[in-house]
């Protein structure tokens, strides 16, 4: 998605990918709104000609970092992993960035990965994700389900049959689960619902 183009051109193609995308869907058309990356002119950033004074995911991130009480050096780490961070929510290609991180910050990667871990609680779920799955894990994570017979097939569902899912071969993962073709069908809807 292109977030330089006008708010309504970018809320069309969501919702057409919302359409296509059995992992997608629109909660609150409304908020989309408040995550683009806003066009920047001399008066400030710009949206068909309209002021905004929206903020961008990162600053919601960054904001989220000021409520939390952390030695200065976690501060500049979860900094850094933050504006790593993609459009999509993602922090794509982890591995070269830790190598960087570890050698500019002389810390070990564990470290990085504990401070990963504390953006991933932050809002929305599923940020900090490093792909599909993770952000997918990550928000059943958040989701606290008491069922722990029930949360145990989805993670399952998500970890090793995803493609499937997005595929929607039902019949095939309710084979490999042992499971009934409609707990697929309503793990796939949860899924696509939260």
């Amino acid at each position: 998605i292109c977030f330089q183009s006008p708010y309504e051109d970018m809320l069309e193609h969501v919702k057409q990918e919302a359409q296509e995308n059995v992992f997608l869907e629109i909660k609150r058309d409304d908020q989309l709104y408040g995550w683009s990356l806003p066009q920047h002119s001399e008066d400030g950033p710009i949206d068909g000609g309209r002021v905004l004074t929206q903020t961008s995911l990162k600053d919601h991130l960054l904001k989220q970092l000021t409520f939390l009480h952390l030695k200065d050096k976690d501060q500049v780490l979860i900094k850094s992993l933050i504006e790593s961070i993609d459009h999509r929510g993602y922090i794509p290609n982890y591995k070269e960035l830790v190598s960087t991180l570890t050698q500019k910050y002389q810390v070990k990667p564990r470290k990085l990965n504990t401070m990963l871990k504390i953006i991933q609680d932050f809002e929305p779920d599923g940020v900090g994700a490093r792909n599909l799955k993770e952000c997918l894990l990550i928000q059943l994570d958040h989701h606290d389900l008491e069922h722990e017979e029930l949360r145990s097939c989805i993670e399952k569902v998500i970890k090793y049959h995803i493609k499937d899912l997005s595929e929607q071969k039902f019949e095939k993962i309710s084979k490999k689960l042992n499971i009934q073709v409609s707990g697929v069908e309503a793990i796939a809807e949860f899924i696509k619902n939260n």
